[in-house]
């Protein structure tokens, strides 16, 4: 794997890490990716994975637009929005995609392991220190809507993109 690529996995695991323990994606991480994009199809004209630029574009400008609409209904986050744009504008539509897919599977369990602790399942209990470590109910609240902590759902994408970074250099 290349310099670029192992650049990038760190900076998702980055992403992820904000997003699983502060539930937000600073902008200089999202937006500061949008640059950096910009600044990779400059030198070499291909997207992280060999993609050609113009489709980075694209896939970058389809996340923007795609992802305005979950924004608008309250079922998506500024940050999650402005992740996958950084995911399409580096990485391409076969990225863009697969971190999509993977994150919204691992997304859906998270929420099925929150509703298992909320009923006290009995399987939660080898979940138990990952579910109290990383809690969705642990009383944190957001004081502006006063309602639970959303899922981390930034941090799943990136584990998505890595999983199509990793996937596309083996």
């Amino acid at each position: 794997m290349s310099t670029a690529t192992w650049l990038a996995i760190l900076w998702l695991a980055t992403v992820g890490s904000c997003d699983l323990v502060w539930r937000r994606l600073p902008n200089p991480l999202t937006m500061g990716a949008w640059g950096a994009a910009v600044i990779l199809w400059y030198v070499s004209g291909k997207g992280l994975d060999g993609t050609v630029w113009l489709h980075c574009l694209l896939a970058g400008g389809a996340a923007l637009g795609l992802g305005l609409i979950p924004y608008g209904l309250r079922l998506l986050g500024g940050g999650d929005v402005k992740l996958l744009v950084a995911i399409g504008l580096l990485m391409g539509p076969v990225a863009l995609t697969v971190s999509f897919v993977v994150g919204s599977l691992l997304a859906g369990l998270s929420a099925v392991l929150v509703i298992m602790y909320r009923r006290a399942h009995p399987l939660v209990a080898v979940w138990q220190p990952w579910i109290d470590r990383f809690s969705f109910e642990r009383g944190a609240r957001d004081p502006a809507t006063r309602t639970a902590r959303p899922l981390p759902y930034g941090a799943a994408l990136a584990f998505g993109a890595a999983v199509a970074l990793v996937g596309r250099a083996l």
